[in-house]
């Protein structure tokens, strides 16, 4: 997964928590894969504490995709 699908499931979790089970199966995700991918990402950021310029290239595109997906949902509601 893309970081930004990763922080947009993420997101959907953390705010219905009661649906998680329904939000994994609407990504065609279940919980092993989920943890599995949640590891991976885990270790990706931990080895970016020694290259900070990757990292804030990352938080940037991150903080630009999630502003953009906010806005399109807004603007859809």
């Amino acid at each position: 997964l893309s970081l930004s699908e990763f922080s947009q499931i993420r997101e959907s979790l953390l705010t219905t928590p009661k649906k998680r089970r329904a939000v994994l199966k609407q990504h065609g995700l279940g919980e092993v894969r989920w943890r599995m991918i949640e590891r991976r990402w885990a270790s990706h950021f931990h080895d970016l504490d020694d290259k900070p310029d990757e990292l804030v290239a990352l938080a940037t595109d991150l903080r630009k995709t999630t502003r953009a997906r906010r806005k399109a949902a807004s603007h859809a509601s």
